[in-house]
This record gives structure tokens, sequence and C-alpha cells, in this order.
């Protein structure tokens, strides 16, 4: 999978304590939750697991064939829950 990278989402995603190892690594093996339009482009939104395990929610948008990362951060308690019962861990 090809991704888009630039300052400004390494630097938006570095705020949240996400690196991109962290973000591509989540994006493995992902659970959608929901595409939505924003801004003028699509949006799919994704819970998945980091090197370290954590449970982040990561919003993406296709960048001709990369796909970018909007946002990352780690996912509340009820999204955790979601990604558990989605991979039947719970």
């Amino acid at each position: 999978m090809e991704f888009d990278w630039d300052e400004h989402n390494l630097f938006h995603i570095a705020n949240h304590g996400i690196t991109r190892e962290d973000a591509e690594a989540a994006l493995l093996q992902p659970v959608f939750v929901r595409d939505e339009f924003r801004n003028g482009e699509d949006r799919r939104s994704y819970l998945g697991r980091d090197v370290s395990r954590r449970i982040l929610f990561l919003v993406t948008t296709k960048r001709g064939s990369a796909l970018r990362v909007v946002t990352v951060f780690r996912a509340g308690r009820a999204l955790c829950e979601y990604y558990l019962s989605r991979r039947g861990e719970r």
C-alpha cells in the first residue's frame, strides 16, 4: 500500500503521539468504521492496532493511487470495544 505523507500530516499526527509507522501498521488489518464527505473530499475512517498494540482511530482519503492519513489518534473506550468485537477479541 502506498501512502501520501508530508510535513503537515506527519506534524499533525505527532501532536496526537502517533508516528508514521504506527499509522501504517494500524492500516494493515483495519476495521472499517464509516465513509463521509468532508472538506470537498471522500474520507474513510478505520480502527486498527499500531506496533505497540494500541487501538487507533484513523481518517484517510485517497490522493491518486496513494492513501493519505488525514488524522489519527488513540481510540476511546467505546471505539476500542467496537474494534475488539469486530475482530472477535471480545
